[in-house]
């Protein structure tokens, strides 16, 4: 093998070797982004707008969450839908989760304002939430869980049948003495 020949292996060999350390820094300095980000929205503070354009899945879900804890329901919901239909199975069974726990946690503070009437909505959006993570991952439990627990706060029932077309108010009464107690605590 020609001194020529083996200068220029070693040549390919250094810059292969310089790109794969290149591509590990900047895996690195992606994984320190993420834990920042993960860590200011955890002490409960926002990175700005030019932080969360293009960031990774796990800081859009942080964000989203972030939002729900500001009492930004619409933002956190809209945000947790998208990301539902993004990244692995396991990633859209937590955003399906997370969207459930925010339409959960509404309906229950609307209970606790004394207006079941404008829960019932959420509650079955919730529902609808966890049934869809259930979907993809049947096992997960907390879904299982919150899902039992929006379905005290809003049962499904059949309808009832009394022999008219026309609904009985008092019947409709009776079957909603019979409904459990709300559910206490969040999800």
């Amino acid at each position: 093998m020609s001194c020529a020949l083996k200068q220029r292996l070693l040549l390919g060999l250094a810059l292969l070797t310089l790109a794969g350390a290149a591509w590990e820094l900047g895996r690195w300095r992606a994984a320190r982004d993420i834990a920042a980000a993960l860590a200011e929205f955890a002490a409960g503070r926002d990175i700005g707008p030019e932080r969360r354009f293009d960031a990774a899945l796990p800081v859009r879900l942080a964000y989203a969450l972030y939002l729900g804890r500001q009492d930004r329901h619409a933002d956190a919901q809209a945000e947790l839908a998208e990301l539902a239909g993004e990244g692995d199975a396991s990633f859209r069974t937590r955003a399906l989760y997370d969207l459930g726990n925010v339409y959960l946690r509404q309906a229950l503070a609307t209970v606790e304002r004394g207006e079941p009437g404008r829960a019932a909505p959420l509650a079955e959006l919730a529902k609808d939430a966890y049934r869809r993570a259930l979907r993809i991952d049947p096992g997960f439990r907390d879904a299982k869980y919150n899902l039992e627990t929006a379905s005290r706060l809003l049962p499904d029932f059949d309808p009832v049948d009394n022999g008219s077309e026309i609904p009985d108010e008092e019947a409709a009464r009776k079957l909603w003495t019979r409904v459990p107690g709300f559910p206490r605590g969040l999800p």
